[in-house]
C-alpha cells in the first residue's frame, strides 16, 4: 500500500511528488514512482522519477530533503490545459535497480 502526496510551493515556484510505502525503509527501497506530463498533441514529454520512501517520515521530511519529484511551475504551465487543468500520470514500479533513484527537487 502506498500513500501518495502533493504539494505546491509558491516560494519557491515549484510542485513537489512523492509516494511512501506502508512498511520499514527497506521495503520502501524496492520502490520507485514516476511522473509523466504530455501536452495534448503528444509532442512534448516529461518524465521524472524518485525511489519511494517508507511512511514512517513525514512527507515534509521527504519535501525538505529533496528525495522527491520536484517541477518547476514554468515548464508545467506548458501542459496546463484550455480547460486549466494540468493532467499527468503517476505510477510506481519496483525499483529493479535497487538503487538509490537521485532526487531532483526541480529548484
Amino acid at each position: 500500500i502506498f500513500v501518495y502526496h502533493i504539494k505546491i510551493d509558491p516560494e519557491k515556484n515549484v510542485a513537489l511528488w512523492t509516494a511512501q510505502f506502508v512498511g520499514s525503509k527497506e521495503s520502501a527501497r524496492k520502490w520507485k514512482c514516476e511522473i509523466t506530463f504530455s501536452d495534448k498533441n503528444g509532442v512534448y514529454r516529461i518524465n521524472s522519477s524518485a525511489r519511494c520512501c517508507s511512511l514512517l517520515r513525514t512527507s515534509r521530511e521527504i519535501y525538505e530533503s529533496g528525495q522527491c519529484i520536484g517541477i518547476p511551475w514554468n515548464i508545467l504551465k506548458n501542459f496546463i490545459g484550455q480547460d486549466k487543468c494540468l493532467r499527468f500520470t503517476f505510477q510506481i514500479f519496483p525499483n529493479t535497480l535497487n538503487q538509490s533513484v537521485q532526487p531532483h527537487n526541480g529548484v
